[in-house]
């Protein structure tokens, strides 16, 4: 790019082995950034990265080796929303912490707005760690700050053993009327439509103010449910019907990925995302 001494080259989806360059990278910064928080599965982001429509949005990204050109030192990714919020672009930009303060994010942001620029979008948006260098990043290139988000950690090896017991007591008692039912891998065709209705009813949950609403249908559903797959991702459900209609009232999921069987991941993390959805996670560590 010009005026730029880096060289910024699109990535090919079929190079595996600069997917997995990016992946350290990724590490590599999530350890100086978020060293509490739970790492990015290799396999979930290889999905990440190089699934495109049907069964993810459409998505590019763009690395930086370093003199060598050898290593990555640097990459952004672009996804670009196809049912709601079409005026945005949702962008991840890490650059290796070795290599930060050299001009290198200023170079990638730049290049990743005139991406989202010439796909017909007007802005960008992404997620930042609070206290991290991103957050002043952000701040020096002028982005305005959106909604807070949470992402809990829950290590089950230090919850007191009777807890879970307890907890599960007392909602027996409140659930008179309803009943669990549970399946692992893609919904059941029974189910699809109650779970698009599950995650449409979180559409009054907190958001930015120009953020538009996610809409399911049972497509979109089974859809997604492919997306995890093709991550490896074992996925696990659990649903509550209320006896009198049969109508679904509550869900909960749990994703394991293949390659860090110790953590699993609920509801909906950056990593494990539902295509065009937002929310907080939590993660458990056993």
């Amino acid at each position: 790019m010009s005026g730029d001494p880096w060289r910024i080259a699109r990535l090919d989806p079929a190079d595996l082995d600069t997917v997995r360059a990016m992946h350290g990278v990724e590490l590599a910064g999530q350890q100086v950034d978020n060293p509490q928080g739970p790492p990015w599965s290799a396999l979930v982001f290889q999905a990440h990265i190089t699934l495109g429509p049907p069964l993810a949005e459409p998505t590019e990204a763009w690395v930086v080796q370093g003199e060598d050109h050898q290593a990555v030192i640097g990459w952004y990714s672009l996804r670009f929303p196809d049912r709601e919020n079409l005026d945005w672009a949702v962008l991840t930009l890490i650059v290796h912490p070795a290599r930060r303060r050299q001009g290198l994010g200023t170079a990638l942001l730049r290049h990743a707005a005139r991406r989202a620029a010439a796909s017909g979008r007007a802005g960008i948006v992404s997620t930042i760690q609070h206290g991290s260098a991103g957050e002043a990043f952000a701040a020096q290139c002028g982005a305005s700050r959106g909604i807070d988000d949470n992402l809990r950690l829950l290590d089950l090896r230090v919850v007191p053993g009777a807890r879970f017991s307890d907890l599960r007591a007392t909602a027996a008692r409140l659930a008179a009327g309803y009943s669990l039912i549970s399946w692992a891998g893609a919904t059941p065709p029974e189910h699809l439509a109650g779970i698009a209705g599950m995650f449409n009813t979180m559409n009054d949950a907190p958001r930015d103010a120009a953020q538009e609403p996610s809409t399911w249908d049972t497509e979109r559903v089974r859809l997604d449910d492919e997306r995890v797959a093709a991550s490896g991702a074992r996925h696990y459900t659990v649903a509550a019907i209320h006896d009198g209609t049969g109508e679904m009232a509550a869900y909960t999921e749990l994703k394991v990925p293949p390659d860090l069987p110790h953590w699993g991941y609920q509801a909906t993390p950056p990593c494990c995302a539902r295509t065009g959805g937002t929310g907080s996670g939590c993660w458990s560590r056993p």
